[in-house]
């Protein structure tokens, strides 16, 4: 069955008031476990893909079953899943396999105009596999999709969830486009489960920096420019209406 891509939550709740995060953690199981080992996951900027091999065919989706993908995701996905039924069968034989992945760079969210990893074109790059309805190890990921010539998400480990903060929190400071980083993806060094749902939280460089939002204007502020054309617009339609006028009279 395909299922869509957990959400991760913050690790901290936001202040929708004050426009930034607070110290408070979203989950209390979060809390509870932050003295844990954490493997890390750079948190990538781009649009959620799931490839799905259901054991007799392969289809892909974008993060909703629904979501339509642009043409040049959708042209990438061809590029290394299109004919691949025959590869999922001989790795996985009738297994139901999900593949997890992100697509970011080129025109995803702007990366390429604002120069964001190096201004590369769209890629790919694996974050998850769930074979027959159970996420794999993260540490067993990069063989299953290195068989399609795609790169899996690097692992770091850290001492406690607080190291991991801080790591981010160092690279919030920088603005280097080139070397773009939005942040991280956490989970306890042995993944942990409750209810059913893995133990993980995102920490993102805006958990450091106050979430600065554009008020909306009430009024619209045109330029000179715009206020003397339309004065001369008007003036043309009065002139107009006062031939007219003088024609009927």
């Amino acid at each position: 069955m395909l299922i869509e891509y957990p959400k991760i939550h913050n690790v901290y709740k936001f202040d929708e008031s004050n426009k930034e995060f607070t110290r408070t953690f979203y989950d209390a199981e979060v809390e509870y476990l932050k003295d844990l080992k954490r493997l890390a996951t750079e948190k990538y900027d781009g649009m959620n893909i799931r490839v799905y091999y259901d054991g007799y065919s392969v289809s892909w989706y974008g993060r909703g079953s629904r979501s339509k993908l642009p043409d040049e995701v959708n042209d990438l996905l061809k590029k290394y899943f299109e004919d691949t039924t025959i590869i999922f069968e001989q790795h996985f034989g009738d297994c139901e396999v999900e593949l997890f992945l992100e697509c970011y760079g080129g025109k995803i969210n702007g990366s390429k105009k604002h120069g964001w990893y190096g201004g590369i074109d769209e890629t790919l790059i694996g974050l998850d596999v769930m074979i027959n309805q159970v996420f794999l190890d993260r540490t067993k990921i990069d063989s299953i999709f290195e068989i399609f010539g795609i790169k899996s998400v690097q692992l770091i480990e850290f001492n406690n969830l607080e190291e991991t903060m801080k790591y981010v929190e160092n690279k919030s400071f920088r603005s280097d486009d080139e070397d773009y980083f939005e942040g991280f993806v956490a989970t306890p060094l042995y993944p942990l489960y409750i209810k059913g749902s893995r133990i993980v939280v995102k920490i993102k460089c805006s958990l450091f920096n106050k979430v600065e939002r554009l008020p909306i204007p009430t009024i619209y502020e045109e330029n000179e420019e715009n206020q003397q054309r339309k004065k001369r617009k008007k003036l043309h339609n009065v002139f107009i209406i006062s031939i007219n006028k003088d024609n009927f009279d």
